[in-house]
């Protein structure tokens, strides 16, 4: 009888390993949609899907229709690396993210509406100089005169459409660099033609989706 006990053990024992290396799948978990719009010829805003260890996590990535990449951007000196989605054309996609937590098998889901560039400028006003906003109906870069605005400090105001709130402007190089460290409500271009960019930044007030817009001082 003891003996038998003992056998019954090392059997329970054994079926508890077993079981805990299998993984256990926990209901998927749906994030909020985020909403994206396209960019004309500036860089489209991409979202971080999440920083993982490809060897130990086992992650997968998956989206029925195909609006836009996942791509592996950044790897930090621990071996996680950084995913980001970065939309493609306009649409709607459900990005499926599977992954290995311990022992546990973690799917995700995170919803995307890609949505066309629209111009959230009204107007833009540089010292006496009136910029019309229909100047990025169908671009999101402009060129202004270098000479014209380096010559002194310009004033900067800056009018949204009516359903989108202006965020800020910051100062960038042509290489994309921030120059100045904070945002910025006068402009006086330095540093030679077409190295002075204005970026600015536009919340659409009912689905959080942002536009960038920059003019570039030539």
């Amino acid at each position: 009888m003891k003996k038998q006990f003992k056998k019954l053990a090392v059997l329970v024992s054994v079926l508890a390993l077993v079981l805990s290396a299998i993984p256990v799948s926990a209901k998927a978990q749906t994030h909020p949609r985020l909403y994206l719009y396209k960019q004309v010829r500036l860089e489209d805003m991409s979202v971080t899907l999440g920083w993982f260890q490809p060897s130990m996590d086992k992650v997968k990535f998956s989206q029925a229709r195909k609006i836009g990449t996942v791509k592996a951007v950044l790897k930090d000196s621990y071996g996680y690396i950084c995913y980001k989605f970065i939309p493609k054309k306009a649409g709607k996609i459900v990005v499926t993210i599977k992954y290995r937590s311990g022992s546990s098998s973690v799917t995700e889901k995170q919803p995307f509406t890609v949505l066309k560039y629209t111009n959230p400028v009204s107007s833009i006003k540089l010292g006496n100089t009136e910029i019309a906003g229909s100047r990025f109906n169908k671009k999101d870069k402009i060129n202004l005169s270098y000479a014209k605005f380096s010559r002194q400090n310009n004033a900067l105001t800056v009018t949204a459409k009516k359903g989108w709130t202006y965020n800020g402007a910051i100062i960038v190089n042509k290489k994309g660099k921030q120059l100045s460290e904070t945002s910025v409500n006068s402009v006086k271009a330095k540093g030679g033609k077409g190295n002075y960019v204005l970026k600015l930044c536009f919340t659409n007030d009912k689905n959080q989706g942002r536009v960038y817009t920059e003019v570039v001082f030539k």
